[in-house]
């Protein structure tokens, strides 16, 4: 997280030399839904924080904690449905029989939807793979 005490003394989030105001949006950002939500918490303009995008380093470390942003709310989903596959098994064993049907039909259909989704990557490997050496003919009869 920024620490803004330092960026007072030094001006550098993770390494980046950013403003002091810069640093404070990503600041914001990471807490806030929406950039114009960041901005207004920040205090600055949409139209600055368009402005402060065109510059690499700002545009970079943006993206660096928008990337570390993702990924911590994926590690927090993928505990989650561990958690919730364990309630789910759980409940297989529940006396009325309503809750055993749910419970059975979810845990089916959500099997179903990984066998779908394994055999799409399949067809899309074999599609890809076909393509490049589709391509590689082409190229091999152009030369």
């Amino acid at each position: 997280m920024i620490k803004l005490n330092k960026i007072r003394q030094n001006k550098t989030v993770n390494g980046a030399n950013l403003s002091y105001k810069q640093a404070i949006f990503l600041s914001k950002y990471l807490i806030s839904s929406t950039v114009q939500s960041a901005c207004k918490q920040a205090k600055i303009s949409r139209g600055t924080f368009y402005e402060w995008l065109k510059d690499e380093t700002f545009k970079n470390t943006l993206e660096r904690y928008r990337t570390e942003a993702v990924t911590e709310g994926y590690n927090l989903l993928k505990d989650a449905l561990g958690r919730a596959v364990e309630n789910l098994i759980e409940l297989i064993d529940d006396p009325s029989p309503g809750v055993r049907r749910y419970v059975c039909k979810d845990i089916i259909e959500f099997n179903l939807k990984v066998k779908e989704l394994q055999e799409i990557e399949n067809r899309i490997d074999r599609i890809e793979k076909q393509v490049s050496l589709f391509g590689k003919g082409l190229s091999e009869n152009a030369i």
